[in-house]
């Protein structure tokens, strides 16, 4: 077959031959004023060379392209190889407790990756003692991706956690709340730095936000709640707020909440501070109702109405449900003092002390003995309220 193929080429040479011999033909190129005139036969050649050329050409420019594509290829891959052995290096270093080392290899690692962001977060967290390079690497971090402003500050302000700093924490984070209103991080990280701090206020107002954008579970937003509120109403209670804004406060509360035992008790004590004794008496009454709480009795004695034996009764019903109650017997006593009741009194609080011994106890019977000039009993109540106040306290006579 190749044979047959060769003779064929040759008959097709030799028939070219012939015919090129018996007409040569020509070429006229004209431009301008200039004119080229060749043989038929060498214009084809010379466009077959021409044709071979370019194709030459053009295959050489795509095996370099070629040859260029391969080395970025391998530059890419050794530079790859070079972030995982520093990646690696740094978690390892990280793992051991080896911070400094664990700096050192992650930032090469930033140096050397395409996509640094990473690994200077992760430098910046080794060097948390060191102040200056901390803050280099979360600007070159910006640097590097400066759309993760997000989670570039959130983690300045982890760091500034660990560093103690909590105030620059929250400053930290109140600006990017502003630039990320409803980012369930941003909010929940803030929450926390509130926490940290006892910052109850804000936190007060943070609350509806963090319900609004579902940032806590309902049962951790509802034990927040309650740990913000017990606050918020302890704070009013010794600051002695304004009574308006703390019952404000109150009534915006869920029924859950204005049925927790210490809320119920610094609100019951806020309103009598004020003198809402009123309030304060139908507040205890109804909460007492629902559950027996030693708080909710203890500031029922306080109560001091207008109707001095309304409360008196209203506690002896309860009595006799609770007759070995020693803090209702001592409530008791307190209400009847109010009522000017001396006898009862006297009675109720002599009874509790038998029950249970309390200091509260021996200072009331103190009161009473003074009140009835048997001075001999209140030095003896004092002395032994004191005594027994010792002995609570584990302190040595």
């Amino acid at each position: 077959m190749r044979r047959i193929i060769w003779l064929l080429i040759l008959m097709a040479s030799v028939w070219l031959g012939v015919a090129i011999e018996s007409d040569p033909g020509y070429a006229l190129l004209a431009y301008h004023t200039w004119t080229v005139e060749m043989p038929l036969w060498f214009a084809v050649l010379l466009w077959l060379i021409s044709v071979l050329l370019l194709s030459l050409v053009f295959k050489g420019a795509k095996q370099v392209w070629r040859w260029r594509a391969t080395l970025q290829r391998w530059h890419q891959h050794r530079r790859q190889q070079r972030v995982t052995a520093y990646s690696q290096a740094g978690a390892l270093a990280w793992l051991e407790g080896d911070v400094t080392r664990a700096e050192q290899q992650l930032a090469a690692a930033a140096r050397v990756s395409s996509e640094p962001l990473i690994y200077y977060l992760g430098a910046a967290l080794a060097a948390k003692q060191q102040a200056h390079s901390r803050t280099t690497y979360l600007q070159q971090a910006e640097q590097a991706m400066p759309t993760a402003h997000k989670v570039i500050q959130l983690t300045r302000a982890q760091l500034q956690i660990a560093q103690g700093d909590t105030a620059a924490a929250r400053d930290t984070l109140q600006a990017l709340c502003a630039e990320f209103p409803g980012e369930k991080s941003v909010l929940r990280a803030l929450q926390q730095v509130y926490v940290l701090l006892a910052d109850w206020q804000p936190l007060h107002d943070l609350l509806p936000v963090l319900r609004q954008y579902h940032v806590l579970p309902k049962p951790a937003w509802e034990a927040l709640a309650q740990q913000v509120y017990r606050a918020y109403f302890l704070a009013a209670l010794q600051q002695q707020q304004d009574i308006a804004s703390v019952q404000a406060a109150w009534h915006a509360l869920s029924k859950t909440l204005q049925h927790d035992v210490m809320i119920v008790s610094y609100y019951a004590q806020c309103l009598l501070a004020a003198a809402l004794h009123v309030p304060a008496e139908a507040l205890l009454r109804r909460a007492l109702s629902h559950a027996w709480q030693r708080e909710w009795i203890i500031c029922y004695g306080r109560v001091q109405a207008s109707d001095a034996y309304k409360p008196v009764q209203t506690a002896e019903k309860w009595l006799l449900a609770h007759v070995d109650d020693a803090d209702l017997l001592l409530t008791l006593g307190q209400l009847c003092v109010h009522a000017k009741l001396w006898g009862k009194a006297k009675q109720y609080a002599e009874t509790s002390l038998r029950m249970q011994p309390q200091p509260q106890t021996y200072f009331l019977l103190a009161q009473l003995a003074e009140q009835l000039g048997d001075k001999e009993a209140v030095q003896h109540y004092y002395r032994d309220g004191l005594q027994h106040a010792l002995r609570s306290a584990k302190t040595p006579l």
